[in-house]
């Protein structure tokens, strides 16, 4: 779960929800594969998938966006979090560790 300006976000092994009032879910549809955790910052929704990496949440299209630049060495994504320069780290299910700075992916070796 993950509370972003206007809510609370859950991932469930089916879909991503967002919620404004805590009793009215609402589904964001469309996201890639089956997500395994969601996170938000500076106001951009970013969602881990268990098979199709990380995607980014359109609010003005309402859709998802793939992120995949430079191909990072997995899509098995189990978790993901900021850290305080504004750099996504995402843990691999497979395979250590990414970060992903807007335009490339570093991989890791755990």
């Amino acid at each position: 779960m993950a509370v972003d300006g206007t809510g609370l976000l859950a991932a469930t092994p089916f879909a991503i929800y967002r919620t404004d009032d805590s009793s009215n879910w609402r589904r964001l549809d469309g996201f890639p594969g089956e997500p395994n955790d969601v996170i938000a910052a500076n106001g951009t929704v970013w969602g881990a998938s268990k098979s199709s990496g990380l995607a980014e949440y359109d609010d003005g299209q309402a859709n998802w966006i793939v992120h995949e630049p430079n191909s990072p060495k997995t899509a098995n994504f189990s978790s993901i979090t900021i850290d305080q320069n504004g750099g996504l780290w995402a843990t691999s299910t497979i395979d250590g560790f990414l970060s992903y700075d807007g335009e490339s992916w570093q991989n890791f070796q755990a």
